[in-house]
Order: structure tokens, then sequence, then C-alpha cells
């Protein structure tokens, strides 16, 4: 496995404890690999994917557990900070980009261990926001003309909607390429081509989803339609 060389500091920094780890004694070969892993999102986060853990190097698994309760408390203490906020949507809103990054809010907030890192003062912003999510996103894809085509170079004849049933979005074909997303099960995916690199039994398709284009493995797909490569219907 290729550890990126990305600073961890960089990854933390969100939470402002990015000399913190440091300070610590985390094994920065242990930070390298959260931030492979991660991408330079909220270490809670992305280990409430039970798959990362397996990823995890075995002797890095206490560093992990001491990073996600870094971010506790760092989360905890902004919260004691609300009375210097500029205003209660500025701090919630900074809360909800330190929770869930730049990711949908909806996608965030549906693992149910995420509310327990929200400030209580800012539970009504976001149930507000999903709401507006879903309402774009129905609109989105009621709304959206994929098209149509001869099938012909490995397209997909009327571009087939389907759901993500979670995992990576990447730049090419294959787990080789970089994450260029992290769709949680149920989001939305419009699968435009075929491609003719397998992976355990399935292709990678090309496809549409809410944070744009990239590759997706079809075992990890249902569609509305079904069709030859994806997982099952939905």
């Amino acid at each position: 496995m290729k550890i990126s060389g990305i600073s961890a500091a960089a990854a933390f920094a969100v939470v402002g404890f990015g000399g913190a780890a440091s300070a610590q004694g985390l094994d920065q070969f242990c930070l390298d690999s959260v931030d492979y892993l991660c991408g330079g999102g909220m270490v809670g986060s992305c280990f409430s994917v039970q798959a990362n853990w397996e990823d995890l190097p075995n002797e890095c698994v206490g560093d992990v557990q001491t990073l996600i309760e870094m971010e506790r408390e760092a989360l905890e203490q902004q919260a004691q900070d609300f009375g210097n906020a500029q205003s209660q949507e500025d701090f919630c809103n900074q809360a909800v980009e330190n929770i869930c990054g730049m990711g949908l809010v909806g996608d965030c907030f549906a693992d149910q261990s995420m509310w327990q890192n929200l400030p209580d003062e800012c539970v009504g912003n976001v149930q507000t926001t999903i709401e507006m999510e879903r309402e774009a996103l129905e609109q989105q894809f009621g709304q959206q003309d994929f098209g149509t085509n001869d099938g012909s170079d490995g397209m997909v004849p009327n571009v087939v909607q389907g759901l993500s049933l979670g995992g990576q979005l990447r730049a090419g074909p294959g787990q080789e390429y970089d994450i260029v997303a992290t769709l949680n099960e149920g989001d939305y995916v419009g699968v435009i081509e075929y491609t003719d690199v397998y992976f355990q039994d399935y292709p990678w398709f090309y496809v549409d989803s809410p944070f744009g284009t990239g590759y997706h493995w079809g075992g990890i797909i249902c569609t509305y339609e079904y069709i030859d490569g994806v997982y099952s219907g939905c």
C-alpha cells in the first residue's frame, strides 16, 4: 500500500489541533496512514466505516483511537466557545463542516453517531439543511436530461439511474486511482458508461453523482432499470 505524503497536521487543522498530534507522540507512519484512508477528513467520521479499520495497520489502532478522542474534545471546546461566534448560524455551519467536511449533510448525518458530535443548539439548523438538500436533489434528478445513445463504444443507452451501496468514487476505473469522493449508501448515481475493467466479477462504471462524475465499482451499485454488471436492481 502506497501511503500519501500529505502532512497529517493538515488533516487535523480543521478542528484546531494541527500540532497536537505530534505532541501526543503519535507515530508518523500511522498519521500518514490516516491521511491516506481519510483524505484529510474527520477521523471519527472516516472510521465509522468498518472497512477503514480493516485497511489500517494493526499497530496504528491505538493512535487512531487517540485521534478520535482528540477530535471529540476539540468539538466540545468549540461548543463552549459558542458565545464568541459571530452568530449561531455561522457557528453551526462551522460545526457541520468540521464534522462532515464538504460532503452532503444528509449523508453525513444518516450515521446516527454523527449527531452526538453536534452541539444541541445546531440540531434545528441541520434538520433544515437536510430537508433543503433533499428537495434540491429531487429537483436535480427529476429534471435532469440524461439524453440517449445507441449503446456503441461501451455507452449505456439512456443513462440509467440508480443508487450507490457505499464506497469510493474514483478518478479512474480501479482502486489505484485517486478518490474523488466517498459515497454513502443511498446516494444517487447515474450510470453513464461501462468499462472493460473488472474486479471480483464486476466491472467499473463511469457515473454521475451528487459529487460530480467519476468511476464506481459495479459490485456496489443498484439500478432502477437492471443492467448487466451491477450488483442488483434497486
